[in-house]
């Protein structure tokens, strides 16, 4: 075998290496770009919030809230009453207000501002009532059972969503 041959020879096996190398690279490359992909959609899916009414009574204070039970950040958007069929429409912000004796419409602050941010296992009380007035607390939630409350929020990857909420 002439030096010519051997280097021939030699030459096959670096292309041969070569294109072998090429494909593993691009393999790994495919797998890579795979595998972040299908972390992305797992992440964008784990860190959803989930929007759930509160309704409760300790203590000495009966309590209208919302409550984030998911994941991730919930961002507020709208929230609203939608009235059932043969009930009058009517805004959430003047039943709350009705419902609430006279000295504490003046501490009701109104309905939370719209991209008001609750993080993972936060409640955003609505209204709060004293149990010692019982009336108060009966109009309110007569109201809410002839309506539902209707929530607008998004993720932190800006995907809207709409839970409609009913007692």
């Amino acid at each position: 075998m002439t030096e010519l041959e051997v280097f021939q020879k030699s030459l096959e096996v670096s292309r041969t290496t070569l294109v072998v190398s090429v494909l593993l690279s691009v393999a790994s490359m495919v797998f890579a770009i795979l595998g972040m992909a299908f972390q992305r959609s797992h992440n964008k899916r784990s860190l959803r919030p989930l929007c759930d009414l509160r309704l409760e009574a300790s203590g000495q204070v009966f309590r209208l809230g919302l409550r984030n039970a998911g994941l991730g950040p919930m961002i507020l958007g709208a929230v609203s009453l939608a009235p059932r069929e043969g009930s009058a429409p009517e805004r959430l912000e003047d039943l709350l207000r009705g419902a609430l004796p006279l000295a504490e419409r003046r501490r009701y602050r109104g309905l939370p501002r719209p991209g008001l941010v609750l993080g993972p296992g936060e409640s955003l009380a609505l209204v709060e009532l004293p149990l010692e007035d019982a009336a108060g607390v009966g109009r309110l939630t007569k109201a809410l059972e002839a309506a539902s409350i209707e929530v607008d929020y998004t993720d932190i990857y800006g995907r809207s969503y709409r839970k409609i909420l009913s007692l």
